[in-house]
């Protein structure tokens, strides 16, 4: 029966469950599925090609992404009816845990009783640069994958200590990069610009040459902040702005924050009132103090490792 469903169920799903696969060094073959226009894994998900074809012993590894826009979840249920479940369901963006379609899931959802097969393993982790796994790859994005032991240094340890007169003479506008301007976006810049000014970068605004370290570099600050303020999702751009010496300035869940990172590095506006935000940014602006101590904090306590998503990857 399922035989016989195969080819029309294929033919609906062809139309919107875009897949590509991926020879690895090891001569295994990594297949993508529900893909978005444009993807190349060999940027997007290098980190993903290269750890699991080290870490599991199958010759052929299916990972279900979450770009399954236009594609019902039925079709999907479908497919695993006629094909079984993917290997792996892998997200970095804000959405919906698809575990019941995949034998794991790893993205910002955290484990549960209920749900052991998750791990959680936030976008940021991805531009790391893994000693375990060699990764020599450029950021294509930031300019190059960051070093954990950039996140365990102050900004002060790596780029020098401000004196206040060099504080007081210093470019004090705000940066930030962003496609879109969807709350809360839109009152952040607004807020930012009447304290501090603010520059706006992105495909709909200033376009800008190089990389994005070396224009966050030209900065003390950079407003980050998250998409979707929700428990355990954080992405890059906490760690860009802190690698590349700015001081990060976000909105994202304060647990998930002092979770991932130490928050005393990190100037969070979530759930503050307009009146709260100013006055944060106006110390930004005036407060020597205030503002070094900001960059006497590392961003990471510890090293980050591997060692748990192998095992959970090898289990």
């Amino acid at each position: 029966m399922l035989e016989f469903l195969n080819r029309p169920l294929q033919r609906k799903l062809n139309k919107h469950l875009t897949k590509i696969k991926i020879l690895t060094k090891n001569n295994k073959i990594v297949h993508y599925y529900a893909l978005w226009p444009g993807f190349d894994p060999n940027v997007d998900y290098q980190f993903w090609t290269q750890f699991l074809s080290q870490n599991t012993e199958t010759e052929n590894i299916h990972v279900l992404l979450p770009f399954t826009k236009g594609l019902h979840v039925w079709k999907l249920i479908l497919h695993v009816i006629v094909h079984g479940r993917w290997d792996y369901f892998i997200t970095g963006e804000h959405a919906k845990d698809r575990l019941y379609l995949a034998k794991k899931s790893i993205g910002f959802h955290h484990p549960s009783r209920l749900f052991p097969n998750r791990f959680r393993f936030p976008y940021w982790k991805w531009y790391l640069n893994w000693q375990e796994i060699n990764t020599e790859w450029e950021h294509f994005r930031f300019g190059k994958a960051i070093e954990t032991s950039e996140l365990t240094l102050s900004i002060n340890q790596r780029y020098g200590q401000l004196t206040e007169a060099q504080f007081n003479g210093a470019n004090h506008r705000i940066v930030i990069l962003t496609s879109h301007f969807h709350r809360p976006r839109r009152k952040l810049i607004a807020l930012c610009n009447a304290v501090l000014g603010c520059d706006i970068f992105g495909r709909k605004t200033q376009k800008f040459d190089g990389p994005k370290k070396e224009l966050l570099k030209k900065y003390l600050w950079c407003l980050c902040p998250e998409n979707k303020p929700h428990k355990g999702y954080i992405t890059e751009k906490i760690p860009e702005a802190f690698a590349a010496g700015c001081i990060p300035v976000t909105y994202c869940d304060p647990l998930t924050l002092s979770e991932d990172f130490n928050s005393n590095a990190v100037v969070n506006l979530y759930y503050k009132s307009d009146a709260e935000i100013v006055n944060i940014l106006s110390r930004l602006q005036s407060d020597y103090s205030f503002v070094n101590n900001l960059r006497d904090e590392p961003l990471l306590t510890k090293l980050e490792s591997l060692e748990a998503l192998s095992d959970f990857i090898r289990k």
